[in-house]
């Protein structure tokens, strides 16, 4: 089991108005850096990763899963849901674009714990019902409670 994925409401951006992709990511970045879960180099590895391994995601509801382990202080989950889809490249490596309602980023002090929690968030994105939950939650507390009720004790919230 990794260590506690660290979350609170000040991550949680529901409604996001946004027109690109870098501009969600840099949204749930400088939410982090505020919080003290990365540093300010982050953003950067975030970006420059997400250009050669994509992180779209064609569910039920499109998103994507921006993710990386370094600059990261303590491992951490922030989501933000879209006013407007913004355009992701497809993780499966095709050229169809995914145009994401939701963004999850997230950040991991050991690397190596990368795969459960992407294995547990995987299981979430296969359940169209907690989809349209976190779509239909038009506050911070709200996105959280949903997050919470899924990932239970692996999500730590400060």
């Amino acid at each position: 089991m990794p260590e506690f994925l660290t979350t609170s409401v000040n991550v949680m951006l529901p409604d996001l108005h946004a027109t690109k992709k870098e501009e969600v990511i840099k949204k749930l970045c400088d939410k982090a850096l505020e919080n003290g879960y990365v540093d300010k180099l982050f953003y950067d590895d975030l970006i420059a990763r997400e250009k050669e391994f994509p992180t779209g995601l064609d569910t039920s509801i499109p998103m994507a899963i921006s993710h990386v382990g370094t600059h990261c202080l303590k491992s951490f989950l922030a989501l933000a849901t879209l006013q407007e889809p913004v355009e992701f490249e497809n993780m499966d490596g095709s050229e169809k674009k995914v145009f994401a309602g939701m963004v999850f980023v997230f950040g991991i002090v050991r690397p190596e714990e990368q795969v459960v929690v992407l294995r547990k968030l995987s299981g979430m994105f296969q359940e169209p019902e907690y989809l349209e939950r976190i779509m239909k939650s038009k506050t911070p507390d709200a996105l959280l409670a949903v997050m919470s009720e899924f990932l239970g004790d692996m999500l730590c919230v400060e």
